[in-house]
């Protein structure tokens, strides 16, 4: 059975329509950027199931932190480096 979450409580931080979305947000200089799973599957408008079987696949670079998962930026535009368009 899935669990609902209710509107009010879902995050909007990934959500296109959100105008904060594509906006870049300042960092200091050396600081990396990570992505989530969630925001790499809307980045390339995929399923995050797919973003996950590139992961298990070992086709994308991945930092866990417990049970989450962050996908370095470097690790994301080698990705898009390495695939034709």
């Amino acid at each position: 059975m899935a669990i609902r979450i209710p509107q009010k409580q879902r995050s909007r931080n990934c959500d296109p329509r959100n105008s904060d979305f594509n906006e870049k947000k300042p960092r200091r200089e050396g600081q990396e950027v990570f992505f989530t799973v969630q925001e790499l599957a809307l980045r390339w408008q995929l399923t995050p199931r797919h973003i996950r079987r590139l992961i298990a696949g070992k086709s994308l670079a991945v930092l866990h932190i417990g049970r989450a998962v962050r996908i370095r930026e470097s690790a994301v535009v080698d990705f898009e480096n390495k695939c034709p368009s």
